[in-house]
């Protein structure tokens, strides 16, 4: 499915940790991320969101495509940097690299003035206990789920 207009963060809003245990089994879909603090920041918005599918590859299942509904989600590793590094090669097949990003947006996010490393809802590939993120310096990068990173939602409208 595709969006009629999506938006992004262009600075993270909050630190938040993607799983409060060392894991990514499950993707997106069971994260904590998704499941507590999406929700949080989504009662902040109106109510004109759009719910949509969000293409993510569970760890323990790599070369299938699922989907969760949501109204605020993480940008894929391919939806930032057009490839994939650190997610599977079968997610990064089903998506498209975010118009922001492919004109030159800056992957390099702030917060409270501060340049910040911030999520992606990518697991990463080789690592059981990890997720994709961008660093400081808006390089593709990896953390473990339990560690604290920037949150930098996107909508749909």
């Amino acid at each position: 499915n595709t969006a009629g207009l999506t938006f992004g963060a262009v600075d993270c809003v909050a630190t938040a940790k993607m799983n409060y245990g060392n894991t990514n089994s499950g993707g997106w879909r069971k994260c904590e991320m998704r499941t507590s603090a999406m929700p949080i920041l989504q009662s902040g918005m109106p109510d004109t969101l759009a719910k949509v599918k969000v293409p993510y590859v569970d760890y323990d299942n790599q070369s299938s495509i699922l989907y969760s509904d949501d109204y605020m989600f993480l940008p894929a590793e391919k939806e930032v940097f057009g490839t994939s590094y650190y997610s599977p090669v079968a997610e990064a097949n089903a998506l498209t690299l975010f118009a922001y990003y492919k004109n030159g947006g800056s992957k390099i996010k702030y917060l409270n003035g501060y340049e910040n490393s911030w999520w992606l809802r990518s697991v990463y590939s080789s690592h059981n206990y990890s997720f994709c993120s961008v660093s400081y310096g808006g390089l593709a990068d990896s953390r473990t789920a339990s560690s604290k990173a920037g949150t930098a939602p996107c909508f749909c409208v």
